[in-house]
């Protein structure tokens, strides 16, 4: 069986490890989205991204988030006014080149 190799940014995302800290993650913050504040969020976001040098396993860089698997159910996106999948706008989102990242204290979210 071949299978494709795993790159190194997304090794152990399926791990136990990952699953321990996912579910860390929504017994703290429950399913609260925290990009817009509502229930029924079911995937786990960076605060401070990954490629921004954001820790992918700190309990203080992850946060609920809606996602393609599970979109808000009360917010509509303004690009296709279907459910809005928070955690891909916001990446979406381009950033100035040349500017230092917004840094986020978690502990004020």
């Amino acid at each position: 069986m071949n299978r494709r190799p795993v790159s190194p940014e997304n090794a152990g995302r399926n791990g136990t490890r990952w699953r321990d800290t996912r579910e860390r993650v929504f017994a703290i913050h429950g399913d609260v989205c925290w990009v817009c504040g509502h229930v029924g969020a079911w995937e786990v976001d960076h605060v401070v991204r990954r490629a921004d040098g954001g820790d992918p396993y700190s309990l203080d860089n992850l946060r609920p988030a809606h996602g393609s698997n599970y979109p808000c159910p009360v917010c509509v996106s303004g690009t296709t006014r279907r459910p809005r999948c928070c955690n891909q706008e916001r990446n979406a989102r381009v950033r100035p080149v040349g500017r230092v990242p917004l840094t986020v204290d978690p502990h004020s979210i």
